[in-house]
C-alpha cells in the first residue's frame, strides 16, 4: 500500500516539477527585485568611493564600538566595524555597483538603522544642490540660493526640525548636510559635482572618473 502511494506521490511530483521549478525561479526574481527597489543611493561615474563616519549611541551621545557597517549592492555587500571610538572606513572600488545601493548600520544592542530614513523626516520636496569650485547652488522646494565657501544655509524640514547644509573648501569641495537628531552626509569631490535629495533617494551626479568621500554621522537607538 505505501509503496504504491509513494510511487503515485513521486509520478504526480514528476509531473509538476516543471512547474515547481518555474514558480521557484519567479519568487527568486521577484525578491531580487524587491532588494533593488529598495536600494536608496546612487552615486554614478566614481571610480572609487570611500564611506567614513562614526556611529553615535543616541543616549550617551558618544561613538559604538564594535557596529556593523553595510554597504549593500544589487551584486555585493561590503561591510566593515566601527573601531573603539565608532569610527569607520569602508572603500569601494566598484562603479558599477554605486549605482544602486543601501547604507546599513547594526548593532546586537541597538535597532538596525537604514541611513537613508534619516531624510524622511528632514527635507520637504526635493533639495537640489549643484557644487563648482568654490560655490554651491542650491534649489530646494520654492526657492534657489547661492552658498560660497565657509557659507551655510538653513533648510525647511517636514517637522520643523533643524538641517543646515555647508560648503567647505579646500584641495578638494565638501559639501554636508546636517540632518536632525545628530545624523549627517558629507560629499567631497575634487570635481564639480551634483547632490539630489528627494524623499528618501539620495543622488550623486558628475564625477565620472573621480575618487570621492562620503562622510557619515549615523545616530542608532538601543532596542
Amino acid at each position: 500500500m505505501f509503496s504504491g502511494l509513494s510511487r503515485s506521490f513521486f509520478s504526480m511530483m514528476g509531473r509538476h516539477s516543471k512547474f515547481v521549478c518555474r514558480a521557484i525561479v519567479m519568487a527568486a526574481i521577484l525578491i531580487s527585485a524587491s532588494q533593488a527597489a529598495q536600494a536608496q543611493f546612487s552615486m554614478v561615474g566614481a571610480t572609487k568611493v570611500t564611506f567614513r563616519g562614526t556611529v553615535i549611541d543616541s543616549s550617551r551621545k558618544v561613538g559604538l564600538p564594535n557596529a556593523l557597517v553595510t554597504i549593500r549592492t544589487d551584486y555585493d555587500e561590503y561591510r566593515t566595524y566601527t573601531d573603539s571610538d565608532g569610527e569607520f572606513v569602508l572603500e569601494v572600488a566598484a562603479p558599477k555597483e554605486m549605482k544602486d545601493f543601501e547604507i546599513v548600520f547594526s548593532h546586537p544592542d541597538y535597532r538596525e538603522k537604514y541611513f537613508n530614513t534619516a531624510f524622511d523626516r528632514a527635507i520637504r520636496g526635493t533639495f537640489e544642490a549643484k557644487v563648482q569650485s568654490g560655490q554651491v547652488k542650491v534649489k530646494h522646494y520654492k526657492t534657489k540660493s547661492q552658498l560660497a565657501c565657509g557659507d551655510t544655509l538653513s533648510v525647511g524640514t517636514k517637522d520643523g526640525g533643524p538641517v543646515s547644509a555647508q560648503l567647505t573648501c579646500g584641495n578638494q569641495t565638501t559639501f554636508a548636510l546636517n540632518l536632525p537628531d545628530g545624523n549627517s552626509l558629507s560629499v567631497m569631490a575634487p570635481t564639480a559635482f551634483e547632490l539630489k535629495v528627494e524623499k528618501e533617494k539620495v543622488q550623486v551626479q558628475g564625477v565620472s572618473g573621480s575618487a570621492i568621500t562620503v562622510g557619515l554621522t549615523a545616530v542608532v537607538y538601543k532596542r
